[in-house]
């Protein structure tokens, strides 16, 4: 159809169970770059990736920005704050294997207050980070 770009299809995807509040998203999948989103550019919405990984959370110009939560395909999961499409702000980063980071992020790397816990239960280090390093 001319109306639709190649490679791009529109999808209903409906909770289990639809509530009024979450009735489900309308998401636009574009086979061609392997990206699918929900159809807002502001507000609260879905992104997908081919990958597997996924972003469910708060959306400004089409980027992710503000409260949400980044699932990756392994099973880790990112629950915080994001800027312009990147990690930045207060956040608990679970990782696939188990270990954990609670603290601050920015630009999409460790940066300020946080600790650094391994599955275990061993602190790796508790203090600051710099540019994804931590402060000795």
């Amino acid at each position: 159809m001319a109306q639709i770009d190649a490679g791009r299809l529109w999808a209903y995807v409906k909770p289990t169970h639809a509530t009024t509040a979450d009735p489900g998203h309308i998401i636009s999948v574009d086979a061609i770059n392997a990206t699918a989103s929900s159809t807002v550019s502001n507000g609260k919405g879905v992104i997908a990736w081919a990958s597997g990984n996924y972003y469910v959370g708060e959306i400004k110009d089409g980027l992710v920005h503000g409260e949400g939560t980044w699932t990756y395909a392994d099973g880790g999961k990112y629950v915080g704050q994001f800027k312009d499409d990147k990690m930045h702000g207060e956040c608990t980063f679970t990782y696939a294997n188990g270990d954990t980071y609670i603290g601050q992020y920015k630009d999409g790397q460790r940066h300020g207050l946080g600790k650094y816990t391994f599955a275990s239960g061993k602190v790796d280090h508790d203090g600051e980070w710099v540019n994804g390093q931590p402060e000795q």
